[in-house]
């Protein structure tokens, strides 16, 4: 798998601050057991397992592939798996670590202002709560990239629109979260577990069947109520979540389409190329060019 470790750390001026909610960094990490990821980083961001860190930010993480731990001075230690949505706090000592077994895959946003201090004051995001099992969503993981793409062009009014963006994720998150809480329905645990399953499979091939008898239920009952939660029958989440993950790649990275048919689990990169046009209206050289524009 190609490995790749992309970030952005943002200038904030005067203006940008009077939003209430301004972008300090963003940054998608996708690594084996043998790449360091924080050796790029500057010194502030930059930690080993043995020190840990304290920010002067909020940074939000979405972990979308591996596992690993993660520990703070409120919450104390925590394994973390693909799916989990971490959000560290300003002042809040921590330290994570992945498991070196595994692939790591993840997006993360580091921001500051009031809106945030304001969300911590009335209890919505805390410190004792930093992790949040969210499974696999599309909206979080396509605001997520928006927001990367938003920051690498920096055209005028970046920080405002990607301030809103950010907003507008951690509503998603919000609302995630409060319906997994409130909603305590085995069948949606179900879902959110044969989400997780699909993202761990995404480099690969995986059949609803298979993941029914993982879960243990039979397959007509999972694909009955996967659509029912969902709007999506297994098989065409799956897909939509490998072109998803492709077209990060694409906008992201260089790595030839050939390539990338064969990272994820296509039979070959005619048969990509066709599901790619067939679910996005274009190809996916021709979805790359947006990136130039």
């Amino acid at each position: 798998m190609t490995i790749t470790s992309q970030f952005k750390y943002l200038t904030v001026s005067e203006q940008d601050k009077i939003w209430g909610l301004h972008l300090t960094n963003v940054g998608h990490i996708l690594r084996n057991k043998d790449t360091n990821a924080q050796k790029e980083h500057p010194i502030s961001h930059t930690f080993t397992w043995q020190s840990g860190r304290v920010l002067n930010e909020y940074q939000f993480i979405y972990l979308v592939n591996g596992q690993g731990v993660f520990e703070s001075k409120r919450l104390g230690t925590k394994e973390i798996n693909a799916g989990d949505f971490i959000l560290l706090f300003p002042g809040e000592w921590h330290r994570y670590k992945a498991d070196p077994t595994h692939v790591w895959e993840s997006y993360f946003i580091g921001a500051h202002g009031l809106v945030l201090e304001n969300l911590q004051q009335n209890g919505l995001i805390q410190p004792e709560n930093p992790v949040m099992t969210i499974g696999y969503s599309q909206v979080v993981l396509n605001l997520f990239l928006e927001i990367l793409d938003l920051a690498q062009v920096e055209k005028t009014g970046y920080q405002a629109i990607g301030a809103g963006m950010l907003h507008q994720l951690l509503a998603e998150l919000y609302t995630i979260n409060y319906r997994i809480h409130h909603f305590d329905s085995k069948k949606e645990s179900m879902i959110q577990k044969a989400k997780v399953i699909f993202l761990q499979h995404a480099d690969k091939n995986i059949t609803a069947e298979a993941v029914a008898r993982e879960l243990g239920v039979s397959y007509s009952l999972f694909r009955q109520e996967f659509k029912k939660f969902t709007g999506f029958s297994p098989s065409d989440y799956f897909i939509d979540l490998k072109i998803s993950k492709a077209k990060a790649i694409l906008l992201h990275d260089d790595t030839q389409i050939k390539e990338i048919a064969y990272q994820l689990g296509f039979s070959s990169d005619q048969h990509f190329c066709k599901v790619f046009k067939k679910k996005v209206g274009t190809s996916p050289g021709a979805f790359r060019e947006q990136r130039m524009i």
